[in-house]
């Protein structure tokens, strides 16, 4: 997956899309772009429908492709594209019972996302769910939430055991990308993402005190987490830091998901 990365992280969005179609073309992976003007700005996501058949529903798997300005945003999010396009690969290969849409979003950096557009442009009636995914090349740990969500019989294949087979650990609130645009449609939906266990601790309770509505400064020692370090420019925002074996993990378990989910 880093050959994927490597082409995709660019500080130029109009590149990194692109690449990502050449990617496509050359995997054979049919897609659609949706071009429509959002509220204020023009939108471009890439839809990979797979075994889409003739029903209106899908199931969706998601991830941002464009850039935070002047990043080449290596982690945040190559990374979560080119893991769901070698899912994408394996998922044509298989005999599928479900419908789907992998959805590669633009704009989830800035307003108008291009996630609102999908929404708007499919109905939030024709979304069984979503699993969308961010940040996950740098790290050893999947922090998967918000928990509450996995109640929802849209994730009902989605078992303790399941769980119990990967690195992971529930969060109550997600850092915030495009499941937020789901979320508050009450679309059910799941973000996953990729840290350091030596995250896991700062990042839960910062999650509290959002939750508590208390500022995490007041956290005596509370150190920040060093994934955010490879987000927006920061001092880890190098392809040098994403990693093949993180980006394993996460493909792993969306697999892993995948066969659960068309299992006869």
């Amino acid at each position: 997956m880093m050959n994927y990365v490597e082409s995709i992280a660019k500080s130029n969005k109009e590149e990194r899309f692109k690449n990502i179609l050449e990617i496509l073309e050359e995997n054979q992976l049919p897609y659609e772009i949706y071009h429509n003007k959002y509220k204020n700005h023009w939108v471009n996501n890439i839809i990979i429908p797979i075994n889409r058949k003739n029903s209106d529903k899908r199931f969706v798997f998601s991830a941002h492709y464009d850039n935070f300005d002047g990043s080449t945003a290596s982690n945040d999010n190559a990374s979560g594209v080119a893991i769901l396009i070698k899912l994408a690969e394996f998922m044509q290969r298989m005999e599928l019972n479900n419908c789907y849409d992998i959805i590669f979003f633009d704009r989830e950096e800035y307003e108008d996302r291009g996630s609102e557009q999908y929404i708007e442009h499919i109905g939030k009636d024709n979304i069984v769910g979503v699993i969308n995914i961010d940040t996950c090349g740098f790290g050893d740990t999947i922090i998967l939430g918000p928990e509450k969500n996995l109640s929802n019989k849209a994730f009902n294949f989605i078992t303790k055991k399941t769980l119990e087979q990967h690195p992971i650990q529930l969060i109550k609130k997600t850092p915030g990308s495009d499941d937020r645009s789901f979320e508050i449609l009450n679309i059910p939906n799941l973000s996953v993402g990729i840290v350091p266990a030596e995250d896991i601790s700062s990042i839960l309770a910062i999650i509290n005190c959002e939750i508590e509505g208390s500022d995490p400064l007041s956290i005596v020692g509370l150190q920040p987490p060093t994934f955010v370090e490879t987000t927006h420019n920061g001092i880890k925002d190098n392809i040098k830091y994403v990693s093949d074996f993180s980006m394993q993990i996460t493909y792993k378990f969306l697999k892993h998901l995948i066969e659960l989910q068309n299992k006869k």
